[in-house]
């Protein structure tokens, strides 16, 4: 299994011992809670008779492994029919990510949080704490990215992505109290795993629609400083920045100029 080939680049073959060797060159570590984003074609060519499904699996077991136990993996499963009057089901409404996405959701997920547009899924010791608490606000202190900000070492892992993908960034937005976005409510229904229906009202930090983002000086001021950890990945790369370094860093700039993230 170590050598099966799930994919060719031009890093190389995309084995087992080499998904290993990447994830621990990048800072994946026992114990660690990780916050996993992924896009799988980014990485290179699928061998034959691999699926991309196939290959979610060996990245994730791969990460399951090295964090053991005590480690916890999050992986989002957002889907955005809630904002276009559909009820949400956690056990069923499928993520609009991706194979790697969906993949974790229905194979390795022991929980999803109850948020109908930004839900995530998890499995490992954290999950409890993630999982169960406020979520009928997205980007509020209380909700789910606010529990993952309390935790002394979380960490965020990008397979093919840049840190514009870190959908935290708009916690930190909402936390920072920037004006450029506002509360938008979404009244709908939750559909429970045992089938009942509890009306929510959804409260979503959304912006303003004429305007746009601009990240790089974001990138470039994660690199300058040496914020985060990248190491070549097939076609791609993969990065790890923690949590708090991130949350840090955004901060930050936004206090220095509210407007730093948008393109004027």
């Amino acid at each position: 299994m170590e050598n099966k080939v799930y994919m060719y680049s031009s890093d190389g073959d995309i084995t087992n011992n080499y998904i290993t060797n990447k994830l621990t060159a990048c800072g994946i570590a026992e114990g660690d809670t990780v916050m996993i984003s992924c896009r799988l074609p980014f990485i290179g060519k699928l061998a034959t008779a691999i699926t991309f499904v196939d290959l979610s699996k060996i990245i994730i077991e791969n990460i399951s492994t090295l964090i053991g136990e005590k480690g916890t993996i999050v992986v989002p499963s957002y889907s955005y029919s809630f904002c276009m009057n559909n009820d949400f089901d956690q056990k069923n409404t499928p993520s609009t990510l991706g194979d790697f996405f969906e993949t974790f959701r229905q194979q390795y997920a022991v929980g999803r949080t109850l948020d109908p547009i930004f839900s995530v899924c998890a499995k490992g010791k954290n999950t409890d704490f993630l999982i169960n608490g406020p979520n009928d606000n997205c980007f509020g202190e209380k909700s789910f990215f606010g529990r993952f900000h309390s935790l002394p070492d979380a960490k965020f892992l990008l397979i093919g992505l840049n840190y514009h993908n870190i959908t935290n960034f708009h916690f930190v937005e909402q936390i920072n109290k920037i004006s450029y976005r506002y509360i938008k409510e979404f009244p709908g229904k939750i559909i429970m795993p045992d089938g009942s229906k509890v009306a929510r009202i959804q409260k979503y930090f959304v912006r303003n629609l004429d305007l746009d983002y601009e990240f790089k000086n974001f990138f470039k001021y994660i690199e300058k400083n040496e914020l985060s950890r990248v190491t070549k990945f097939g076609n791609t790369t993969i990065k790890m920045i923690k949590e708090k370094v991130f949350f840090n860093a955004v901060t930050s700039l936004l206090k220095k100029k509210e407007n730093f993230f948008l393109k004027i």
